[in-house]
């Protein structure tokens, strides 16, 4: 290079980590548990975390995204010992079992046999929410019978429920799709309340 050519200027290369999106720290007056933990485990994944591989980031990323009131909350709960004794499945675990501990099947079947679609409730969401509380119920089998009588004995669109027991066939209308419940429609092969 002759003197008046300028040399190149070299620079340091340095990673930029990407980042997807931002987790939200948790809080346990708003939050539910599971489904902050579902959106960990996405973030995980779309950041390229594998739990397998990096189980002690996975747990670094857990511990500085969860907010700090909820970090006391789980050194409380694991104490004597130290978070990185713990595996990033033990301490999610820890976490849903104090925020959401496993409602009682009588006190849920409870709520849901109570609930009655409000006057301002669409079919459609009376429906989800018993679909909600049905979840918590441990029905099993008879998960569509049980949301079936329940939305004919208390909601609104089934408020003449003596004509509807004799109908033969039943079907949910979340499944398929019918809006006018208490005319009687038939769509298809369904007969509907």
């Amino acid at each position: 290079m002759s003197d008046g050519e300028k040399k190149p200027v070299v620079r340091p290369t340095t990673k930029i980590m990407s980042f997807v999106g931002v987790i939200k720290s948790f809080d346990p007056s708003t939050d539910d548990i599971q489904i902050w933990i579902q959106t960990f485990r996405s973030f995980l994944i779309a950041e390229g975390l594998d739990v397998n591989t990096k189980e002690e980031r996975c747990r670094a990323v857990l511990l500085s995204t969860l907010g700090l009131p909820t970090v006391f909350t789980l050194m409380s709960l694991i104490a004597p010992d130290e978070s990185d004794t713990r595996t990033l499945a033990e301490l999610l675990q820890l976490l849903t079992d104090h925020f959401k501990p496993t409602p009682k099947a009588i006190a849920e079947r409870f709520r849901f046999m109570s609930r009655k679609q409000t006057s301002d409730e669409s079919v459609a969401q009376y429906l989800a929410e018993l679909r909600k509380l049905a979840s918590r119920c441990k029905f099993a089998t008879d998960l569509d019978m049980r949301l079936r009588d329940q939305f004919v004995f208390w909601s609104r669109k089934c408020s003449n429920a003596e004509k509807t027991f004799h109908k033969t066939r039943w079907c949910l209308p979340c499944r398929c799709g019918c809006h006018r419940l208490s005319t009687g429609i038939v769509r298809g092969e369904h007969q509907h309340c």
